[in-house]
């Protein structure tokens, strides 16, 4: 069996997403899981400092209940962090996005530490049947961004977003100096930094490009591999014609959270969680 999660933007709004997030893994908390694929953007580092998530550093706030929320988060975050330290899963695997892009260098740096494996894309076996996995991004340049810019230059955005989040402006100058198309960089990062809810139009595209005949092509995944990606934060599973499936994570963040996507037995679905055993 294989359980995949995404965006659940963890130090990101006080949205009750933290305490649900950690049932959601005591539930995940057994060996009859042979792979937990966290699928990108769990933390997010872009709308806050990276270590903030994790420790109440800075100035106070200076209403005390506020900062008494604060503290629940940061406490709430850590015990989040030693959960998936312990899991029982079988294999644990973190796939990175855009928000948490900064975790593929920590985990270079620390190899022998991490808790589980880092990477772009992933995949994985299950009952005869060959999944992929990315956390969406990728498609996102394809889709809407490539004519202004390479993957490899928005995952170097990504990373340093993950320390700079307000100063896009300033790191789009910095990235591509003085040129024609500077102003359209600018407007991209802003849009970059908006909730997929404010992004619709670009989101469908993603979905339509996820479920093209192409896709593969791209992405560097087999023909008929099954996709399995987040980043829309639009949950769904479609079988498309060939037999593979193609699904989305959705997201923990907003009005509609809790989704995870499930495979067992060569079924793939999209899954709401509401404290059920997710086995």
């Amino acid at each position: 069996m294989i359980v995949a999660v995404s965006d659940v933007h963890l130090g990101h709004k006080d949205e009750g997403k933290q305490e649900r997030f950690l049932e959601f893994l005591n539930r995940c908390d057994t060996g009859e899981i042979d792979h937990l694929v966290l699928l990108g953007d769990i933390f997010d580092f872009w709308r806050r400092s990276n270590g903030l998530i994790f420790f109440c550093g800075g100035r106070k706030k200076e209403d005390p209940q506020e900062q008494a929320t604060v503290e629940r988060l940061v406490n709430t975050n850590c015990k989040i962090l030693a959960k998936l330290s312990g899991l029982q899963v079988k294999n644990l695997h973190y796939v990175v996005g855009n928000h948490d892009y900064y975790i593929h260098r920590l985990q270079k740096r620390n190899p022998e530490t991490y808790p589980f494996s880092v990477s772009k894309t992933l995949r994985l076996e299950d009952d005869g049947k060959w999944y992929f996995f990315t956390h969406g991004y990728d498609m996102d340049v394809y889709a809407t961004m490539e004519s202004l810019m390479s993957i490899d230059q928005y995952e170097t955005l990504s990373e340093s977003l993950c320390f700079l989040t307000d100063k896009s402006g300033w790191l789009a100058d910095r990235l591509w100096g003085v040129s024609e198309v500077i102003e359209d960089l600018k407007y991209r990062i802003r849009s970059m930094q908006k909730p997929p809810a404010e992004r619709e139009t670009e989101m469908d595209l993603i979905t339509r490009f996820a479920q093209s005949r192409a896709a593969h092509l791209f992405l560097g995944m087999h023909p008929m591999d099954s996709l399995i990606y987040g980043h829309t934060h639009v949950p769904g599973c479609k079988k498309m014609d060939c037999g593979a499936y193609v699904a989305n994570t959705g997201c923990w963040s907003g009005s509609d959270q809790g989704w995870y996507v499930r495979i067992s037995e060569g079924t793939v679905e999209a899954l709401n969680f509401k404290g059920e055993n997710v086995v």
